[in-house]
């Protein structure tokens, strides 16, 4: 018989599994100064979040089941932990998710020049 208590490798691989080290000062990222350092700043944070699993909140591939009031719990922590370190090194107002709206500005181009080029 399977002790309940024990965590399967599914439950590690889950993004709303927290470990007891994670939290929002778990991921070091450097502050963003602005457009010149956002390139590293940007494969840093993605390193990081995706080493944690926590990729998928700053996407929005990792959505909350409202059906279900302790995975929307779960995943409330770990959205807040998420948005809680980028609130740390990029200044939000809106969520973890406009930390893709603004890499996807970022990443625009005008005549393969990009934005802040042209």
């Amino acid at each position: 018989m399977a002790d309940s208590n024990k965590l399967s490798f599914a439950d590690i691989q889950n993004p709303l599994f927290l470990h007891p080290s994670d939290n929002a000062s778990s991921i070091s990222i450097d502050r963003l100064q602005g457009a010149s350092d956002y390139k590293s700043w940007d494969r840093s944070m993605e390193i990081h979040l995706s080493a944690k699993r926590k990729m998928g909140f700053v996407l929005g591939t990792t959505i909350s089941d409202t059906s279900n009031e302790f995975k929307s719990e779960l995943w409330q922590i770990c959205n807040n932990m998420v948005l809680k370190q980028l609130e740390t090194s990029f200044a939000l107002t809106n969520g973890s998710r406009n930390y893709k709206l603004n890499k996807d500005l970022y990443e625009l181009k005008q005549h393969s020049a990009s934005i802040n080029e042209y």
